[in-house]
């Protein structure tokens, strides 16, 4: 089930014409959202409406990106290759599932998962960024290693690279047994906690390891190795990735990949919360 979103003013970017195109592609998509709940006119309603939101998608990064050579706007070149992923590969992509599988409610609503996770992530990140609104110059570090995910999705058979398994949705979860505590702490994850000291902080709290972070981080000071500033450090990166799984399950209902969770909480930080309601 999609999630709705509304538009509300902490979408503007601050250029009316590149405003009112966004309200015109959030009633698109909402358009298309009520129209999958109607299994007998889906296929051709959805197929009549996805052409035109792909139409007016085209048409709108015309107009945006004449709007940002106006005004020499240092990050067009980047900004233009995003649109042009979109255009060019995301969308006809996502249509071609959508023949395949005859417009079915999951893969309209994937279709529809993934534009809404796109729009919503490049206008907060990217477009506000035309206006300096907010910067989009940050370093992206991919996933840490040692965090384990539960993923959902089936098998499928790829022409070139055979079975492959296909995710439809994923949630970090947090490491639960004694290899998987130190597995994550020694792997870079947690800076300054390599895998021997990792072996030791497990080897004296066993499985309390993350209750005794979270709520006594001063007890990491017994340990050789760790001075009780090491221990705050320690304390505060592990809090902050909480934080980080908690943002991405809150954004994974809107659509959004992890991948764009993460950049946009690099952004806003827990702000998200107030900006996406």
């Amino acid at each position: 089930m999609i999630n709705k979103i509304q538009w509300h003013n902490h979408f503007n970017v601050g250029v009316d014409v590149i405003d009112k195109a966004h309200q015109r592609l959030f009633s698109i998509v909402l358009k298309m959202i009520e129209l999958n709940e109607d299994s007998e006119k889906r296929e051709h309603a959805c197929r009549e409406t996805i052409k035109y939101f792909k139409s007016y998608t085209v048409k709108h990064f015309a107009e945006e990106e004449e709007y940002m050579k106006s005004i020499n706007y240092s990050g067009y070149d980047m900004h233009k290759r995003l649109h042009d992923n979109m255009k060019n590969k995301t969308i006809p992509a996502l249509e071609d599932e959508l023949e395949e599988q005859k417009y079915s409610e999951i893969s309209v609503q994937h279709f529809l998962g993934i534009c809404i996770g796109w729009l919503t992530g490049h206008i907060m990140i990217e477009d506000r960024a035309i206006t300096g609104r907010n910067s989009n110059k940050w370093v992206y570090n991919p996933e840490d290693e040692g965090e384990s995910i539960e993923a959902e999705g089936s098998y499928i058979e790829h022409a070139v690279y055979g079975t492959q398994f296909k995710v439809e949705r994923f949630v970090v979860v947090a490491p639960e047994d004694r290899v998987a505590v130190e597995r994550y702490l020694g792997s870079g994850a947690i800076k300054g906690v390599g895998a021997a000291l990792a072996a030791r902080i497990v080897r004296r709290f066993g499985d309390d390891t993350f209750r005794i972070i979270e709520e006594e981080p001063h007890r990491l000071s017994e340990i050789k190795g760790i001075s009780e500033r090491k221990a705050r450090e320690i304390a505060e990166q592990v809090e902050e990735k909480k934080d980080v799984r908690e943002a991405m399950l809150f954004l994974q209902k809107y659509g959004i990949s992890n991948a764009l969770a993460l950049k946009i909480y690099k952004q806003y930080g827990m702000g998200l919360y107030k900006v996406m309601q």
